[in-house]
């Protein structure tokens, strides 16, 4: 590898760095993450006489890695944990930038390193991949993995090697022992195999069975519990397949009924995971590397693995942006070879190649706009600080279920009462929620986790037991002040665009994208005593 390849890989990498670490410890230690915490919570566990995560909503690896390394670094415990395991996923993910590059370079037959280096470039700046770095879920240590084993596998197609058999089958039985649905990932390794069976049956046969047993000794190895405790496994697992089916199954996934498949992710996609023109980029260059390069069978392994797992997940009832993640270091990989393809096929006309080092350029704004949510304060810790100083100790405030409670600290002070919103639309509902409207002082909204996809199932015809015809009404009247609660203070912070300072609204992307790092939070203070009939006759009459 030249030398100037080396160093702009090494800037790249250290760009990955900064990227991912800028405003790490984002949530100043309160564990606001909801699926980190639970990770963390399950290896806090975990000790040397009970390995049984019994937790298999996930795969086992993670927890048992950050469970070792945090005993290594002597960190053993719920809050140390929190800096190791966001340590982790930096490293994940810098590795994962590390290896698009080396895809992107096997993947063209002449080895060119400049489409390798775009791909790292574009991969390094996707700001989806830069958010989930600040937190230890699994998506960065899957996307890892997936991505590894597509680079395996495609070195393993140039020479089916027993030990390129072994290590593909250990990538493989780690990734799909990290979140089971990356199994799909057997399906280019099974059109790999027959291709390479066309040839040879008996390496076919041979690497095959290595590889499938491989897979399955990494995976015992590393997720033993799913066969020791698999009664819990299967019963796990089906509640998540369940909720892939029925958008309705959790409070939380409500948010995603009548969310059109796949079309949803692509527009998420575009807008806020890789934002304008990256996004366009890498729709424009998935179709076109679809209809194009068949002939490839190295760039052939990417695409069937891009389409079976898009299409797969695409179509789940259930759409967090990060599902999706395991197909973002795919698409720099496209977009890079698309762009260095219209640059060599096109050199003579100058304005095109300016046009195409422009839009390479343009595509660093909305990272470096994304990563201000880290420069300020987290709003939940803003609202936290205001709440200790401005609220007096012993005020009765209504917080919203299934949401993070305000304030984080010195909550026991206060009398805290839940708002059941989820709650189906009755009068038993409603007769509580007014009880506990008069008796509050203040009213807390700590994210739009509920305000938002509730007003969007009114119709009992089609929603049936999940109709929030006065949920909604509720939501109008206490905005516009009539419920006798004034909005006295709100925290927000949003990307804002370098040098221009202009912020952007990122409030309509998917929920999962704000509602961790960065959600609006509205603090309302009561400032006329209606009573329990009045405020009923408010929310019961009129109806959305």
């Amino acid at each position: 590898m030249p030398k100037i390849v080396r160093l702009l890989l090494l800037l790249i990498l250290t760009l990955s760095l900064y990227l991912r670490t800028f405003g790490i410890n984002w949530d100043s230690g309160f564990h606001l993450h909801p699926d980190e915490r639970m990770i963390i919570m399950v290896a806090d566990k975990i000790q040397m006489d009970s390995l049984n995560p019994k937790f298999f909503a996930y795969g086992s690896f993670p927890i048992y890695l950050l469970s070792g390394v945090s005993s290594m670094l002597n960190r053993d415990n719920y809050d140390g944990m929190l800096i190791v395991g966001r340590g982790l996923s930096v490293i994940f993910d810098i590795t994962t930038t590390l290896v698009v590059f080396y895809i992107a370079l096997f993947v063209n037959k002449l080895k060119r390193y400049k489409p390798a280096l775009l791909a790292s470039f574009f991969y390094c700046i996707s700001v989806l991949p830069i958010q989930a770095a600040h937190f230890y879920a699994v998506d960065t240590t899957l996307t890892m993995l997936s991505t590894l084993t597509l680079l395996i596998l495609i070195k393993f197609l140039e020479k089916p090697t027993t030990n390129k058999a072994v290590l593909l089958g250990i990538a493989f039985g780690l990734a799909v022992a990290t979140k089971i649905t990356i199994v799909l990932l057997a399906v280019p390794i099974v059109f790999v195999l027959f291709s390479i069976g066309i040839k040879s049956k008996k390496i076919f046969v041979s690497r095959g069975l290595i590889i499938l047993g491989m897979t399955l000794l990494t995976f015992a190895i590393s997720m033993p519990y799913a066969i020791i405790d698999r009664l819990e496994f299967i019963k796990q697992i089906t509640l998540q397949l369940q909720m892939n089916k029925n958008a309705y199954i959790f409070p939380y996934t409500l948010q995603y009924v009548g969310a059109t498949p796949y079309v949803y992710y692509l527009k998420n996609i575009v807008l806020w995971g890789l934002g304008l023109p990256l996004g366009i980029i890498a729709l424009i260059s998935v179709v076109y590397q679809t209809l194009n390069d068949f002939r490839n069978t190295k760039k052939l392994i990417l695409i069937i693995f891009f389409w079976v797992y898009f299409l797969a997940v695409g179509r789940s009832a259930v759409k967090f942006m990060r599902y999706i993640l395991p197909l973002y270091p795919l698409m720099a990989v496209f977009s890079a070879v698309l762009i260095s393809e219209v640059i060599i096929k096109f050199k003579k006309y100058k304005l095109l190649i300016v046009t195409c080092y422009l839009l390479i350029f343009s595509c660093l704004v909305w990272p470096f706009s994304f990563i201000n949510i880290y420069k300020y304060q987290n709003t939940r810790l803003s609202a936290t600080n205001w709440i200790n100083n401005n609220i007096p100790y012993g005020s009765n405030i209504a917080v919203e279920h299934w949401d993070d409670r305000l304030p984080l600290a010195h909550a026991s002070e206060y009398q805290i009462t839940d708002l059941p919103l989820y709650e189906p639309d009755n009068q038993n509902k409603w007769n509580n929620i007014v009880d506990i409207l008069v008796n509050s002082e203040y009213i807390i909204i700590a994210s739009n986790r509920l305000y938002i996809p509730l007003p969007k199932l009114t119709n009992c015809t089609v929603h049936k037991n999940h109709c929030y015809p006065i949920t909604t009404n509720y939501y109008n009247q206490l905005f516009s002040g009539n419920l006798g609660f004034e909005q006295t203070e709100t925290f927000e912070v949003y990307p804002k665009v370098p040098i221009l300072n202009m912020e952007i609204d990122d409030l309509e992307a998917d929920e999962s994208f704000t509602v961790y790092d960065h959600p609006k939070i509205m603090i309302f203070k009561k400032t006329t005593n209606l009573s329990k009939s009045e405020l009923l006759t408010k929310l019961l009459s009129n109806p959305h």
